[in-house]
């Protein structure tokens, strides 16, 4: 199994649909047995949609399903700045959708819960 955030040319993580079903592709060419998990986690600030139409269309055997809302840092060590300061939302409501599309869809769920709940990265 491979879990899978798919990137632009830029290296920034992309909910462009043909940039994540060209990635599944080159994978399944190259490891067709091999079980590919999109993440729904897929660049900060997007909407519900942007997070779960991807699964939809690509169909992947697998998708994650956050159980939990995550708080996200990057943190100047020198100065202490904060650099990034952001909440990754996952309300119940939003699980729910995510489970019964992902369903609806014949994707397996991977329930991923993060129990710290947060990730701070310090910038050098």
């Amino acid at each position: 199994m491979v879990h899978v955030h798919a990137r632009g040319d830029d290296g920034v993580p992309t909910h462009d649909i043909a940039r994540i079903r060209a990635t599944y592709d080159a994978i399944k060419q190259k490891c067709p047995d091999l079980i590919v998990n999109l993440s729904t986690a897929v660049g900060m600030g997007k909407t519900p949609e942007q997070r779960i139409d991807q699964i939809v269309e690509v169909k992947p055997e697998m998708a994650s399903l956050n159980t939990n809302s995550m708080n996200f840092a990057a943190i100047d060590r020198k100065t202490g700045e904060i650099l990034v300061d952001y909440i990754f939302d996952n309300s119940f409501t939003m699980i729910r959708d995510f489970a019964i599309k992902m369903e609806s869809n014949g994707v397996n769920q991977k329930s991923k819960s993060t129990i710290l709940a947060g990730w701070i990265i310090f910038c050098y």
